[in-house]
């Protein structure tokens, strides 16, 4: 079992990935990835015929309030427990209901003995001795008036022997040891301070049970192994008997983009790997209008008094990795060692599949140069120089937005890296520069001026050969690298927008600029000076 400290990307599931046949010239392998592939311009116009309309908007409202993790006190070595509290709320009352709620949690849990799992008293028997006991606590959304938090419970016993006797081997060590662990998930309305249940992630008169089911079957069904399918994380969720239903008090948490279905041994209808949960993510882009997480951005934000301070933060939405159709591919060119991953929503538009495809593809001279390259190593000391492009591309409601690297390494000093921003616009398809993110009249230049000139200050010069630039040749630099910010491609992230950094290392590899929302001043700029949160 796994566990993960940012629950905004904390998805278990790894979608297949299909190995192309061997004999195929390699870089056709890419462009299996997606169907119909031909050249692909720089700007694929406004054919939009197969855009799906998104029914999703394009941003949260974070809450105005600060959830922050209080540490139980400890007992002994090896007990590790916390809870959480919020604070903020103008309602004193309900701000006190719901840490009350997550403190009383906490102590139920605390004192809780062995999870009941099926076969646990086999895989810990009587005799066995707790080593420890963590209980950890997270935020996974905490956004437009709604709270989600989880508490995690970790057991970590030391088994008898046949004997038993509790051992401990040579070197201190117990020689048996066992985990188990549960997780518990919180959710509340910060206007009422009551807990929320599923029902009430979805709008009023919606067969919410029915889409849970459909779309955690087609989830089962598409994750059950097959001799096709490799290098994947399996699933541990398995139907034991005829198909019923999850049921209305199913355990779940949320993040901005998906719901996630806890399975446990609170669900006997399904088997989960031993002495684990397991958590299933469901895109909330898959429940179209029927979802209701986002019904708060209808109402104006003005008007909205719940918190004692703090402007609003808002923070574009990204579909998950659940979502997302992975896939690697592997080959060798003489003595270059290629290797192509990907990873797009499956909804992308054909025209900007096709350009994906051009980039996803080997490119000869490269491939010969370091072939080349290669002559002057033996291959008992050094067999393959490494060439791999790698493309992710995230989504949200209104964007497309891919970064792409490439790497090349051929040995003693000899390695590369390339990386390269675009995101495109769901509705025309057409690529967006930097200028396209602001509104009109806003002064970008000057925002990207100060952000060079504090990378600058924070000891990252500008070099020229391995020195430092200084007088005209720093000031013609400085307005080199901006205009050449402003024509290139960007990168969406769901707090800011990322450019590639024109600072370099003195090693030559590029970096960042992080412009975050709603900080303003020389780190970022306000959300509503951003096209990106229009509702146009």
């Amino acid at each position: 079992m796994y566990q993960f400290n940012d629950r905004q990307s904390r998805d278990v599931r790894r979608l297949p990935v299909k190995k192309s046949a061997a004999q195929l010239i390699f870089f056709m392998a890419a462009l299996l990835l997606f169907s119909g592939c031909g050249p692909g311009g720089n700007e694929t116009g406004s054919d939009v015929s197969d855009v799906k309309e998104a029914s999703i908007p394009a941003y949260i409202i974070n809450n105005r309030i600060e959830f922050s993790e209080v540490e139980a006190e400890k007992t002994e070595t090896g007990f590790s427990q916390s809870y959480g509290k919020i604070s903020g709320l103008a309602d004193s009352a309900v701000e006190e209901k719901i840490n009350s709620r997550i403190h009383e949690y906490f102590l139920e849990l605390k004192d809780r003995g062995l999870p009941p799992y099926r076969g646990v008293k086999r895989m810990i028997p009587d005799g066995s001795l707790m080593l420890g006991k963590q209980i950890n606590i997270s935020a996974n959304g905490n956004f437009n008036d709604m709270l989600s938090i989880s508490f995690y419970r970790s057991l970590r016993y030391a088994l008898p022997d046949s004997d038993g006797n509790v051992k401990k081997n040579e070197e201190g060590y117990y020689e048996r040891e066992q985990y188990v662990s549960d997780e518990f998930p919180l959710n509340f309305d910060l206007r009422t301070g009551e807990e929320l249940s599923l029902k009430d992630l979805f709008r009023e008169g919606a067969d919410y049970i029915r889409l849970v089911d459909e779309h955690l079957r087609a989830y089962l069904q598409n994750n059950s192994a097959d001799d096709e399918e490799t290098d994947r994380m399996p699933i541990d969720v398995i139907p034991v008997g005829p198909w019923k239903s999850v049921s209305p008090d199913q355990k779940f948490y949320f993040s901005s983009s998906s719901l996630y279905l806890v399975f446990d041994y609170d669900t006997p209808q399904f088997q989960v790997g031993a002495g684990n949960f397991s958590v299933i993510p469901l895109s909330f882009w898959d429940f179209a209008e029927s979802i209701a997480v986002y019904d708060r951005l209808s109402a104006p934000e003005s008007s909205n008094s719940l918190y004692t301070s703090g402007a609003a933060v808002k923070e574009l939405i990204f579909a998950d990795n659940s979502h997302f159709e992975l896939s690697s591919v592997s080959e060798n060119s003489g003595r270059v060692s290629i290797k192509i991953t990907s990873s797009i929503p499956p909804n992308m538009p054909q025209p900007l599949k096709d350009q994906i495809s051009d980039m996803l593809r080997p490119d000869p001279d490269v491939i010969g140069r370091l072939n080349q390259k290669m002559e002057e190593f033996s291959e008992k000391d050094y067999p393959y120089a490494n060439y791999t492009i790698s493309v992710s591309c995230g989504q949200t409601a209104k964007y497309y937005t891919l970064r792409c690297r490439t790497y090349t390494d051929a040995g003693r000093d000899n390695s590369a890296e390339e990386e390269k921003f675009y995101t495109w616009n769901a509705d025309t398809l057409r690529e967006v520069k930097f200028p396209d993110l602001f509104i009109a009249g806003f002064d970008y230049e000057s925002l990207l001026r100060d952000l060079i000139e504090k990378q600058i200050a924070n000891n990252t010069p500008l070099y020229d050969h391995g020195a430092p630039r200084t007088g005209e040749s720093l000031a013609a630099e400085k307005k080199r690298l901006v205009e050449g910010i402003l024509a290139s491609g960007v990168w969406l992230n769901n707090n800011s927008v990322v450019v590639l950094s024109p600072l370099t290392e003195q090693n030559g590899y590029t970096g960042s600029l992080y412009i975050l929302f709603n900080f303003g001043g020389a780190d970022g700029v306000d959300s509503d000076k951003l096209t990106l949160f229009s509702d146009e």
